[in-house]
């Protein structure tokens, strides 16, 4: 009869994928963006052999780029990716950000 309190439990949302996912968090998208950069980065690599240069000068770039796409396709802890903030900054730029007052109404 004597149960001891038990500790509140809250359920905590997340987000929801309605795409197809490969491992949490990487899905189409994610992947074809790592892709991208890893295929700039071996093109940057395969150029530079073209023209001769020495390696430290071709595989330090390709790095560099091929980094740069697992990065940016990379999920944060939150479940959004570099390219989602991208795309909310261009939407953010887009919007209005003056809002005009109407002298001419009454504040009543």
């Amino acid at each position: 009869m004597n149960e001891a309190p038990t500790a509140l439990e809250y359920l905590i949302p997340r987000r929801i994928n309605q795409g197809f996912e490969f491992a949490p968090g990487w899905g189409l998208v994610q992947a074809a963006t790592a892709a991208a950069g890893l295929l700039l980065g071996a093109g940057w690599f395969l150029g530079g052999g073209a023209l001769h240069l020495a390696v430290p000068g071709r595989l330090l770039p390709a790095l560099v780029v091929g980094g740069i796409g697992i990065m940016a396709a990379r999920p944060m802890p939150d479940g959004s990716t570099p390219l989602d903030l991208v795309g909310a900054f261009r939407g953010w730029l887009k919007r209005p950000k003056r809002y005009l007052y109407d002298w001419s109404l009454d504040d009543c």
